[in-house]
């Protein structure tokens, strides 16, 4: 609704009276039109920031569904067979829609699913971050103070070619990188490079080197990237250092990753004083009569989470970190056998008997019946499990437990950390009922 005005100016002339009650309405319509206009605008500020948690919280789901196909279309690829009969099914920890948890788990010891990662851990007790804090007071996040960020496109891969600018002179707007590090995820970091519009330059790339702030606890065991655009940034180093030398190691496991979605990575604790990230950019736009290239991050964090370490091999399911998927036979049809599991990362990886992801493959939610599992049988790629009687739900029980010890050599997983687990891949028969 339009702001209607009441103030008027009035005038006074030159000493001449002043009207007590002319200047009392004055003012008072000035108070009433700025309350009006503070009313306004904080509205419109509230709203506006309604609006982009909205379409935040909209991207979100449309990246986890995205995320679903990509992998479902993967692993089609992985299981397909000239057998027009089998069915692939993928479950995706990016998809909640199936998830659900055995009646007797606590909240506590549940598996923890992370839809914004694409990962199932084992439930977190806390969670303490190293750039940002919360304000008590007004619970309002509060950046670090004095943060020492650097980000530049001349650096030395370590290839042979020494110090090389890897954004090729190109005319560089920085940003203002401490945009990633302020927990507000609408607010974004973003390097633009821009050439003329007939270069040849292909690419560019740029290091982030920053300091993590001192602190009581200066340990940390996880690192969660969100490059921007989402989607469209390579990441091609994750590096860590324990001290403010030049000297970073690769996080463990970390793999150039390209066109990325929001990433996080575990390792077990250490001391983390620096993090070194390099991005790539192969997208391009014309933009104003010039070659652009732009990318950045939304939000780099540190943390030390206190994950839940609690395991026993003879308890039940819902008495370790455990969840259920439902899958529903198509309609009017019934499960004849199960011809096919996987699961990434592979937990076959590990040595049998040393495993940290376990499942199983029930007739019923409680998983009272179990038809498979693979802590003890074959996988069913290699020897099919015949399904009898009408059944029209499957239900595959997922435990997961601290990696307290080495899984073998082959293991995706560090010792000290949480296994994850990302997707499972099902391929099984149906028959009219």
């Amino acid at each position: 609704m339009a702001i209607q005005i009441r103030t008027n100016r009035i005038t006074i002339p030159e000493r001449g009276r002043i009207s007590s009650a002319e200047l009392n309405e004055f003012f008072a319509n000035l108070v009433y039109d700025l309350t009006q206009l503070a009313s306004k605008v904080n509205a419109r500020e509230s709203s506006e920031k309604a609006l982009a948690t909205q379409i935040r919280d909209d991207l979100v789901s449309v990246r986890g569904e995205l995320e679903a196909l990509f992998q479902a279309a993967g692993h089609r690829r992985t299981v397909l067979t000239e057998g027009a009969e089998y069915i692939d099914h993928l479950i995706s920890m990016y998809d909640l829609s199936n998830l659900t948890f055995l009646t007797g788990a606590s909240a506590s010891v549940r598996a923890s699913v992370a839809p914004l990662y694409g990962q199932a851990t084992v439930p977190m007790n806390g969670i303490q971050q190293k750039f940002i804090t919360l304000d008590f007071r007004t619970s309002e996040v509060v950046p670090p103070a004095g943060l020492v960020a650097t980000v530049t496109g001349t650096f030395d891969k370590l290839e042979g070619d020494g110090s090389t600018n890897y954004e090729y002179g190109g005319t560089v707007t920085p940003g203002d990188n401490t945009l990633a590090f302020n927990g507000a995820n609408t607010d974004k970091w973003i390097r633009q490079v821009s050439f003329s519009l007939d270069s040849d330059v292909s690419e560019v790339e740029c290091e982030l080197v920053v300091r993590v702030p001192a602190q009581n606890n200066p340990q940390a065991n996880t690192l969660v990237l969100h490059p921007h655009p989402w989607g469209e940034v390579d990441i091609t180093e994750v590096a860590i250092a324990s001290d403010l030398s030049s000297t970073f190691t690769e996080v463990p496991g970390f793999e150039e990753e390209k066109q990325t979605r929001y990433l996080r990575y575990f390792f077990p604790a250490q001391t983390v004083s620096q993090i070194r990230v390099r991005f790539r950019q192969r997208n391009w736009r014309p933009l104003n009569g010039r070659k652009v290239f732009r990318y950045g991050l939304e939000e780099l964090g540190l943390q030390l989470v206190d994950w839940d370490k609690t395991w026993d091999a003879v308890e039940a399911e819902e008495n370790n970190h455990s969840m259920v998927h439902a899958i529903a036979a198509p309609s009017g049809r019934k499960f004849t056998s199960l011809d096919g599991f996987w699961t990434a990362p592979d937990f076959t990886l590990e040595d049998a008997g040393l495993r940290h992801l376990h499942f199983k493959v029930a007739a019923d939610a409680e998983g009272d019946t179990i038809l498979w599992n693979s802590d003890v049988d074959g996988l069913p790629q290699d020897t099919a499990v015949t399904i009898s009687g009408e059944r029209q739900s499957l239900y595959v029980i997922t435990t997961m437990n601290w990696v307290a010890s080495s899984g073998g050599t082959d293991s995706p997983f560090q010792v000290g950390t949480t296994p994850f687990l990302e997707s499972i891949g099902l391929r099984y028969k149906t028959e009219e009922i």
